[in-house]
């Protein structure tokens, strides 16, 4: 016999073992027998009336109102149906088929044990129960909290240990529907946590395989799958599958409550998934909101404020901190899009996790390499920040001759921000070498995103003198970030795993050189060929990767290709892309493939005319993101 058959043999029977000897026909609930009132059921049948109109649960024993020996035969066959239950299973498991449903029977034993184990002295002298406020730091509360709390029933109270499990056993996720074989799910979700989830600073860290994933939410199987799927050419298929089950459980709990692993699902589709990401980004940050993720870093620092506004809140230290990273991401995430799509970040600075981050990493608790990677990034993006606050998003005007201190400024605290983070980071025992080039791309793409906006009006005029450092600072950026991509192997490995938001940067790194080689290349004293030639080394790589249709590296490689092959014909030097790499002839190919791509995209790319990023994730090829300046003009 089973393991499993003997543990439904042992629950079975010691239900009926516990059950207790019945004197008389119990005919009232728990509640009205201690009030010692009449209690009214319609049609014989819990809750009362009175404890539907108190919003109380209505526990009836019913062990009591049968007979013993209707007890004993009811017993004894759900014993029976145990064992064809169990041997049903064993046919199944050896002819791979699925597995039966689970026996109702036995979840409604195990819940009618919790229930009658349960102790029902929450409610008051009255019979009433309303659930409390959230414990929080503080006791600030809005107007609606009270009406929530006083509207809800008790049912719904948490997410108690109790009813995750019972929750947990009764989901139905993209394995148990047929949609993915557990083998495949084994292998994506294997990937992702070992590799990809490194990307993400290991916020899913505490999963060691698929069947703790499963436990824990089909929404966050659901993402794990098709986000490792989007990076294997080979699970196409599999990817599509996966991206319909993950927007179909996305869409269809717009209007539900769910927990803190769904906002991890949402998050890393949003770092992976640019067609998708500024959707799934919102519902993320509503979600963290009503969970009030945010305030788990005063949980975390000031552990005796909690303890005098919440006495008896018991404080879990590993908990908090993996909330307060889960809210860190978030805000990476925000800023991220912010930058991309040119728009304001939806979540507000909050003074006490961004202002004061710095504890988060000083504290008594140990410190991972993930945590002193995202705390690097979240100061990075305050800097960011700061400077899209000076420069503007949305003006059209050129800069002020003003702000090229402020300028300098920036400059000199991007080089102290890296020289400080560099030296704290390690190598990662999956991803190798890459936090720190990530990190010094990051610094790369900050001191790009700082320069470029020197351009913004200028027109056909020369750069202002003023803001000759500025611009050249930008394009050393560029080309140090295209120096990477071809000769730094530890990025060059994991171009295929990391976020979005490096893709479309270096796409924009690409649009930009590309522009000041065309327009501004003697008065920045830049040799176009070299600049050209490297360019074409990086754009060799990511022909080389091998990704799906719709991966950004595939649209960003045929973006950039066809820009590329529209300004050497505009100076004559269509030698560039007949000699190597791109004589050889695969990526000949993809040379002459991009040429022709999406011919009847058109319109000019505005050096001069924007702020954010252009139009059409840089030309790259990403008609469905809209981004609203474009910025270079190809016309000499």
């Amino acid at each position: 016999m089973s393991l499993n058959t003997k543990r439904k043999h042992s629950e079975v029977a010691g239900i009926e073992d516990d059950r207790p000897e019945p004197k008389r026909l119990a005919a009232a609930c728990t509640a009205c027998r201690r009030q010692k009132i009449k209690c009214e059921m319609i049609n014989e049948e819990p809750p009362c009336s009175r404890c539907q109109r108190r919003g109380i649960n209505c526990i009836l024993h019913t062990a009591q109102r049968h007979p013993m020996a209707d007890s004993k035969q009811v017993g004894l066959m759900g014993k029976d149906l145990i064992n064809i239950h169990s041997t049903l299973e064993s046919i199944c498991q050896h002819l791979n088929l699925e597995l039966p449903l689970p026996l109702a029977s036995e979840k409604q034993n195990v819940e009618s044990g919790r229930r009658h184990n349960k102790v029902v002295d929450e409610a008051d002298e009255e019979g009433t129960c309303e659930l409390s406020p959230p414990a929080s730091p503080s006791t600030a509360q809005a107007p609606m909290d009270m009406y929530l709390t006083s509207a809800q029933e008790p049912s719904m109270n948490g997410n108690s240990p109790q009813r995750l499990r019972r929750r947990g056993s009764e989901r139905v996720d993209m394995i148990s529907k047929g949609l993915v074989s557990f083998d495949d799910a084994e292998v994506l979700v294997k990937k992702y946590l070992l590799h990809l989830d490194r990307f993400l600073y290991g916020v899913t860290g505490s999963y060691k395989d698929v069947n703790e994933v499963r436990r824990a939410s089909p929404a966050l199987l659901a993402a794990m799958c098709t986000v490792s799927a989007f990076h294997d050419p080979e699970h196409k298929a599999l990817f599509e599958i996966c991206n319909r089950e993950y927007r179909s459980i996305v869409s269809g709990s717009l209007f539900e409550k769910r927990d803190l692993e769904f906002v991890k699902a949402l998050c890393i589709g949003a770092f992976w998934l640019p067609d998708a990401s500024r959707i799934l980004l919102g519902d993320a940050i509503r979600r963290a909101k009503d969970l009030k993720l945010h305030r788990n870093f005063l949980r975390l620092t000031e552990p005796a404020l909690l303890a005098s506004t919440s006495p008896g809140s018991a404080i879990d230290t590993s908990e908090t901190r993996d909330r307060v990273r889960l809210w860190y991401l978030l805000y990476v995430c925000d800023q991220h899009l912010s930058i991309l799509h040119n728009r304001d970040r939806i979540l507000r600075q909050e003074k006490e996790a961004v202002e004061n981050r710095e504890l988060f990493i000083a504290g008594g608790e140990p410190v991972t390499s993930q945590d002193v990677r995202i705390m690097s990034q979240v100061s990075l993006l305050v800097i960011m920040g700061q400077i899209r606050d000076v420069f503007g998003s949305e003006s059209i005007r050129p800069v002020s001759k003003t702000l090229s201190v402020q300028l300098s400024h920036f400059v000199r605290e991007l080089d102290v921000w890296y020289g400080r983070w560099s030296a704290l980071f390690e190598p990662d025992d999956h991803i190798g070498s890459f936090p720190l080039a990530g990190l010094t791309i990051h610094w790369q793409f900050a001191k790009l995103y700082l320069g470029h906006h020197v351009f913004r009006g200028i027109e056909s005029d020369p750069i202002p003198t003023y803001f000759l450092s500025a611009a050249i600072t930008a394009r050393d950026a560029a080309v140090t970030i295209f120096t990477m991509i071809a000769e730094d192997d530890s990025f060059r490995n994991h171009i295929l795993g990391m976020p979005a938001y490096f893709h479309v940067m270096i796409s924009f790194a690409g649009q930009f050189l590309l522009g000041i080689c065309v327009k501004y290349s003697q008065q920045l004293g830049i040799n176009v060929e070299e600049d050209f030639r490297r360019i074409s080394a990086a754009l060799a790589v990511f022909a080389r990767t091998p990704a799906l249709p719709s991966h950004p590296i595939t649209r960003m490689t045929a973006g950039l290709m066809r820009k590329l092959n529209e300004c050497t014909t505009a100076l004559g030097m269509e030698s560039v892309l007949t000699e190597s790499p791109f004589a050889n002839p695969e990526l000949a190919t993809v040379r002459d493939y991009a040429s022709n791509i999406n011919s009847n995209v058109r319109g000019a790319f505005d050096l001069h005319t924007a702020n954010g990023l252009p139009d059409d994730f840089l030309y790259a090829d990403f008609s469905d993101l809209t981004f609203p300046d474009p910025q270079f003009p190809y016309a000499t």
